[in-house]
This record gives structure tokens, C-alpha cells and sequence, in this order.
């Protein structure tokens, strides 16, 4: 576990948002301690995977809110709660198959010259106590190291982004702990560990399937579509409607308020560090996809006379302002990484605070109104004199 920059700002909209949805459900009387225990599991999990820097713990904490959002929707939702938290599921575990099967490649990396050689003489010493005959240099040489740390497969990204644009001459070996870099003005990027040869290294990367095209390309792919579901984008939304037309109003700020923003935060932690030249490749693509949820969701909210399907369909199209953000990715200029990936984070905590907030509305409209119908409002003043204005002097 870890929290920098990222994952502070949203853990604490995370806080915030659960806060105000504990507060929103004093119109909750049905089994009361339940559906407070599954906001509670929620927030857990939702917490957890912002602060996991393991591929696997986030995997877990991912997965983990799926069920207490299945039963919030489905045991205090609407009309239609079954066939919504249905829907949900479908399409979370669809996303979820996609990000396993990117963890189960990114786990058949050897990352052997990207980690203390501590580590690879231990894994020697293994092959040498279940081979008996085995040399030390044989040993060695068919040591092989395995990780789901992010930091560390973000470095062999790097590398086999450098090697893939024809600069592997500028990939180094870090300097040994208490050992000055030298100051030397190169463009050199330390990223094989202390101890290295970097040579041999060079060729054991290119040799790795990883530092294929085919690869790159199929790990972002599966990694981008698994997050695009909680984004979403279009055309993997359309569970997103469904779900806050039949969610209680305090689920509905949750899923708005936080559970949108797992799908912007993993492609910003996993997705682009993880296999950035895939990502520099695809950024018009990842540009298209966000425009398209910018106009659509936008367009489908014009049409919309449900008050929280407006709200459904307009977080779709805010929410492509995040993709649109990560798309200033390239492997030149890096402060146009930099400008988009701080708007996409501002976007994202932004939304998340007003939509919350936005749906608070609609439920304390929808209490004392009792409907969402907007054609038949007219205005609160109406329908809730106290919420607005007293329009006695």
C-alpha cells in the first residue's frame, strides 16, 4: 500500500462522498445496520484499490466492491433494482476479465534486471537446493523473477518503450546505494538495477515477449477496456443509466461520486505506465473515444426528462474529458503528459464532489415531490416551498 499526490486527492473525495451519503439516508429504514455495513465494506474497498500498488491487492479490492454494490442497488433500489444490479454486475465482471487477463501477462514478465540482485541470487539458491547438480552460473542464468509491483513493471514499460523507438541507448543502470550519479548532462534514464550488466540485460529484455509490439498493444487494450467500463465510456455505459435511475439517492452519489473515478485512476497508475508505447500509439484512438463520450453522453442528456438519467448521462459525457486529458500522451513533449494528466485528476475530483452533490438534489427533490419527472417540476417552488424560498413576507 501507498498514497502520493493521486491517490490522497481521491481517497479524500472518497471520505467526503461516503460521509455525505451516510448523511443522505435517513430515508433508509429497511434493514438499517446492513445496508450500513455494505456502505462501510464499500468505502473499504474502494479506498483499498486507490492506496494498492500490487497489480494483485488491486485486483482484490476491485472485485470487492462489487457485491455490496450489487445488494445496495438490489435489495433498496426501485422498480427495476434486480435487472440494474444485474446489469452491473454483467458488465464490472466483463472489465474484470479483461484486467485479469493483463495481470496474468504482466506476470509472466521476468523482471529479474529491474529488482535488487538480492533477489536473484535468492531465486538461484532455489534452483540450485531443487537441481542439486546445478552450477552456480547455470543457476543464475535460469533465475527468473516475477512481480505485480507496479513501480517495478512500470520501469520495464519504460525500458521497452526506449527499445521500441530505437533509444535503447539511453536505458542505464541505476547507481549503487551511496553512489554519486554522475552528473555527465546525459539523457540517460537509470532504469536496470544496481549491479547489472547492462549489456547482457539489453539482450535478455528484447528476448522477453514483452518487448514485442503484438504484446504492448494487447496488455493496454485489455487494461484499457477493463477500467473504460467504470469510466464509462461509450459504448460500455450504457449500465451506468440503469443503475443510478434504480439506486437509492445515497448509492447514487457514491457511484457517481467515486466509483467512476477507479476506471480514470487505473488507466492514469496502470494502464499508461505499464505499457506506455502502446499508449503513445493509441492516444488519437484514446482522443476519439473521449470525444465520442463527450458528445453522446451530452446529446443523450439534451433528451432526457428523468432527472437522475440526466444526471446518468451527463457524467458520461463529463467523464470524457478524463480520456480526452490522458490522450496529450506522447513520448516527446512531457509537460503536455503533464498538463493533461493534472486536468484529467481535476476533472475527476471535481465531478465527484458536484455529482454527489447534484444527486443529494434530486433526492431531497424526489422526497418531497415524488417523482424525477422534469416536464412535470415546473420549478420547486411548487413542489417544495421550504427547499427553495418562503414566499410569505
Amino acid at each position: 500500500l501507498g498514497l502520493d499526490g493521486l491517490a490522497l486527492a481521491l481517497v479524500l473525495l472518497t471520505s467526503l462522498v461516503c460521509t455525505m451519503a451516510v448523511v443522505a439516508s435517513w430515508t433508509v429504514e429497511n434493514h438499517l445496520r446492513g445496508y450500513l455495513v455494505l456502505i462501510l465494506l464499500l468505502q473499504t474497498g474502494v479506498i483499498g484499490a486507490f492506496l494498492a500498488l500490487d497489480l494483485f491487492l488491486f485486483y482484490v479490492f476491485y472485485e470487492l466492491m462489487l457485491l455490496p454494490m450489487y445488494f445496495l442497488i438490489g435489495v433498496w433500489g426501485g422498480g427495476r433494482r434486480k435487472y440494474a444490479a444485474a446489469k452491473f454486475v454483467v458488465y464490472t465482471l466483463g472489465g474484470s476479465v479483461c484486467l485479469l487477463a493483463a495481470i496474468v501477462a504482466l506476470y509472466s514478465v521476468d523482471v529479474r534486471d529491474f529488482v535488487p540482485q538480492e533477489f536473484v541470487r535468492g531465486r538461484a539458491d532455489a534452483k540450485q537446493l531443487a537441481e542439486p547438480g546445478l552450477s552456480d552460473a547455470d543457476a543464475l542464468r535460469r533465475a527468473d523473477v516475477h512481480t505485480l509491483d507496479a513501480a517495478t513493471l512500470s520501469r520495464v514499460g519504460q525500458a521497452v518503450m526506449l527499445v521500441l523507438n530505437g533509444h535503447e541507448d539511453r536505458i542505464a543502470v541505476q547507481a549503487t546505494p551511496g553512489q554519486a550519479t554522475p552528473g555527465d548532462g546525459s539523457d540517460r534514464v537509470p532504469l536496470f538495477a544496481p549491479g547489472v550488466d547492462r549489456t547482457a540485460a539489453l539482450a535478455r529484455l528484447k528476448a522477453e515477449p514483452v518487448c514485442s509490439r503484438a504484446f504492448q498493444y494487447a496488455v493496454f487494450a485489455l487494461l484499457f477496456v477493463g477500467f473504460a467500463v467504470k469510466v464509462p465510456v461509450v459504448p460500455l455505459h450504457s449500465w451506468l443509466p440503469d443503475a443510478h435511475v434504480e439506486a437509492p439517492t445515497p448509492v447514487s452519489m457514491i457511484l457517481a461520486g467515486v466509483l467512476l473515478k477507479l476506471g480514470g485512476y487505473g488507466l492514469i497508475r496502470f494502464a499508461y505506465p505499464l505499457a506506455p508505447w502502446a499508449a503513445a500509439e493509441l492516444t488519437w484512438w484514446v482522443g476519439l473515444v473521449g470525444v465520442a463520450g463527450i458528445v453522446w453522453g451530452a446529446l443523450a442528456a439534451l433528451g432526457q426528462t428523468d432527472f437522475k438519467r440526466l444526471l446518468a448521462y451527463s457524467s458520461v459525457s463529463h467523464m470524457g474529458y478524463v480520456l480526452l486529458g490522458l490522450a496529450a500522451w506522447s513520448a516527446g513533449r512531457s509537460e503536455y503528459w503533464e498538463w493533461g494528466v493534472v486536468g484529467a485528476v481535476f476533472q475527476m475530483v471535481a465531478h465527484g464532489v458536484t455529482a454527489a452533490a447534484l444527486f443529494f438534489v434530486v433526492g431531497v427533490v424526489y422526497d418531497r415531490a415524488h417523482h424525477r419527472d422534469l416536464l412535470r417540476l415546473g420549478g420547486l417552488l411548487g413542489p417544495s416551498q421550504s427547499f427553495t424560498t418562503n414566499p410569505d413576507p
